[in-house]
């Protein structure tokens, strides 16, 4: 036998034992603790007596060398490592059972469940059109969006309470361990409601844009890190009156009860003014894009709901980008 093989099956062997030595009761200890940050309740969720969880958890530390937790009267606060070690086994347990329910499925056509995470502040008609032409052809299909900014759902998706998390983020050093992977780009636009005294103008001065009121995305929003940019660089300053909100329901019923102006992706926008609720606005602030992103954890597959889904946005998106197009160089025409 020679050398790089026997040096394989060493190192095959090594990985192996190390990864004999976790058992998955270990990882629903972790994964009850984590949730419940008390010794005693973990206990009880996974059917164990406190000293023997106790035991448990202390050869679980021994096996990764360091202490997970703090512990207190008040009970187990997870250290750094612990909450890293309690991530993955979330996700390990995730997996498991959905290995366990795609096998019950096959030769089915789709059903169970696709939690999906939606980044309050992207508002883009690709997610729900998307599930709508899903459940449509797997009406057995059970479809959770969980709307949220986007740090969050990354943090869930990372536990494994989500299959996947669509909107706009940003890239970063913070999220090596993400796929991503981009299905469109499109440009945000200026609005008002019908009534808005700029909603009548073919032109406006955008050094006015300061003292309107406005309704933009929450300051620790990669968006509105870009937005306030714009207006620094394009006005010298930004706007003095805003109302910071990435709810689009929220931002839809206060644009018709008050002035204000807020900003969106061209796509809502349009679909928006073709119902009559307001207006978009010709208001250059510079190339303002948006890139709709659908992410994933890199060392996972998604599932075959999961994968299902994300063809269909891929499908949503490339049908609607020149519907987009054609619809807004029909309403230039009109305004000119």
């Amino acid at each position: 036998m020679s050398e790089p093989t026997d040096l394989t099956l060493q190192l095959a062997r090594e990985r192996w034992h190390q990864v004999a030595r976790f058992k998955l009761r270990h990882l629903i200890l972790l994964d009850a603790i984590g949730e419940l940050q008390n010794l005693r309740l973990a206990a009880e969720h996974t059917h164990m007596t406190q000293p023997a969880a106790s035991r448990m958890l202390k050869h679980i530390e021994e096996l990764l060398g360091q202490p997970l937790f703090e512990r207190s009267r008040h009970g187990l606060h997870p250290k750094p490592e612990g909450e890293l070690m309690i991530r993955y086994a979330r996700r390990m347990i995730h997996e498991l059972l959905t290995a366990q329910s795609e096998i019950g499925q096959l030769g089915q056509g789709l059903r169970g469940s696709i939690l999906v995470g939606s980044v309050q502040s992207s508002a883009s008609q690709i997610l729900p059109r998307s599930v709508a032409r899903l459940l449509l052809q797997h009406p057995d299909l059970h479809i959770s969006v969980q709307e949220g900014e986007s740090h969050m759902l990354v943090d869930a998706l990372r536990a494994g309470k989500l299959d996947l998390l669509v909107g706009r983020l940003n890239t970063g050093s913070s999220h090596h361990d993400l796929n991503m992977d981009i299905i469109s780009t499109e440009p945000f636009v200026v609005v008002a409601n019908r009534r808005h005294p700029l909603a009548g103008q073919t032109q406006i001065d955008t050094r006015a844009l300061v003292d309107e009121q406005w309704i933009l995305p929450s300051r620790s929003t990669p968006l509105r890190h870009v937005i306030d940019s714009l207006f620094i660089r394009h006005i010298r300053q930004t706007p003095r009156r805003v109302i910071d909100s990435v709810s689009l329901s929220f931002n839809q019923v206060l644009l018709q009860e008050m002035p204000c102006l807020a900003i969106l992706p061209r796509t809502t926008a349009l679909s928006l003014q073709n119902q009559g609720l307001l207006r978009i606005l010709p208001v250059e602030l510079g190339q303002l894009l948006g890139t709709l992103t659908i992410v994933t954890l890199k060392n996972s597959l998604p599932n075959r709901n999961a994968q299902a889904l994300i063809q269909t946005l891929h499908t949503t998106a490339a049908q609607e980008q020149p519907e987009a197009e054609t619809t807004q160089n029909a309403m230039d025409a009109s305004n000119s």
